[in-house]
């Protein structure tokens, strides 16, 4: 029987940021976004995250410091264009992660983990979908939640 403890498994979370104020490029969060970043820190509260990983724009960081500054974790910036999850899960094996980034980067980001085109594009009004990798001993699995409702959701 193969070992499955904790420090064989490797979880990383990839979300897109919550809504935005507006269409320019690197706009904030509207209210409604704010209000969703709060729920995503509820959301995760008694989930153990070791490390946070936002894009360097604001609508992402924003999304992303509720739940980092609760638990006193710097937030690491990456380039949408440089971003590997691979590198990612070898360099925080047996830790939790948690991705914030953008409808048509997340499920690449995925996809391209995979090989495989398994995931499409999020549609801009979607918000709350869920990315879940786990790496255990060296086999991905991926799974997606998205919310049962999508207008006015906690999540």
């Amino acid at each position: 029987m193969e070992n499955t403890s904790p420090q064989n498994t490797t979880t990383v979370y990839l979300i897109r940021h919550a809504e935005k104020l507006d269409d320019t490029k690197n706009t904030d969060l509207s209210p409604e976004g704010y209000e969703r970043a709060e729920c995503w820190k509820k959301y995760f509260e008694d989930t153990q995250i070791d490390a946070f990983y936002s894009s360097g724009f604001q609508r992402a960081r924003r999304t992303c410091q509720p739940m980092a500054f609760s638990r006193d974790i710097d937030i690491n910036i990456y380039k949408n264009h440089l971003m590997d999850l691979k590198k990612i899960i070898k360099e925080n094996k047996g830790k939790t992660v948690l991705i914030v980034g953008h409808s048509n980067r997340i499920p690449t980001f995925v996809n391209k983990l995979l090989g495989e085109e398994k995931y499409p594009e999020i549609l801009e009004p979607e918000f709350g979908n869920l990315y879940i990798i786990k790496e255990i001993d060296s086999q991905i699995n991926t799974e997606l939640i998205v919310p049962l409702i999508t207008q006015n959701a906690p999540i």
